[in-house]
């Protein structure tokens, strides 16, 4: 799960590098973080796009990705709130659209309990990440959007802060597969299927980016 959340993240940061939509300030302020693996999966990323990447950008990259590390996190209570509130995610969507199933994909259960525990340290250092689809996923999947909206509240109730429409966004992509097979399913058939070796969110991705040429 670490390493998929590490490939939605990486693939995430990218279309905003290919955008040249850089950051003033990194917040990769913990070299302790960083552990060398990082560093280096890091350093092969720079290599394969072959693009000048500004040098906060690629400690910005480090540093969020290090965020990802459930291995990283010490804090206890981050993940008890972390499993409570990604339970009760699960548990609102699966209520705004009457989805039992999604009681039992314990995939999508642990990927977001990593990504939520993730969270709760980043909103301690008050680090909201940027989301370069949050646009696009707002418009094609306003329902979703709108139901994963509804955890702001306990976030509230539990930590006393609240998401952003990126963070909103990023928890929603979780959700995407689940939500095109209830809509495919009521058109009776599928408009396109993206194959793509590198895992179901990195398809994901890339099935939005071809929703916006097509």
């Amino acid at each position: 799960m670490y390493r998929r959340n590490m490939i939605l993240y990486t693939s995430v940061w990218f279309c905003r590098i290919a955008k040249a939509n850089y950051i003033k300030d990194s917040h990769a302020n913990s070299k302790g973080l960083v552990s060398q693996p990082i560093v280096d999966f890091v350093s092969e990323v720079e290599k394969t796009i072959n693009l000048s990447i500004p040098n906060n950008e690629i400690e910005e990259l480090q540093f969020m990705l290090s965020t990802l590390n459930p291995h990283n996190v010490s804090n206890t209570a981050d993940w008890v709130q972390g499993q409570i509130l990604s339970l009760k995610l699960v548990e609102i969507v699966k209520n705004e659209f009457d989805a039992s199933n999604l009681s039992e994909n314990f995939e999508l259960q642990e990927a977001l309990i990593n990504h939520v525990i993730a969270l709760l340290v980043r909103l301690r250092l008050d680090i909201q990440f940027y989301n370069p689809l949050k646009d696009t996923i707002i418009k094609e999947y306003g329902e979703l959007y709108k139901a994963v909206k509804k955890i702001n509240y306990y976030f509230k109730e539990n930590i006393g802060k609240e998401l952003n429409n990126d963070e909103i966004t990023f928890l929603a992509i979780h959700f995407l597969t689940f939500y095109n097979d209830i809509r495919n399913n009521q058109r009776g058939y599928y408009r396109a299927i993206v194959i793509c070796h590198h895992g179901k969110v990195t398809g994901r991705i890339l099935a939005e980016n071809l929703k916006k040429l097509f």
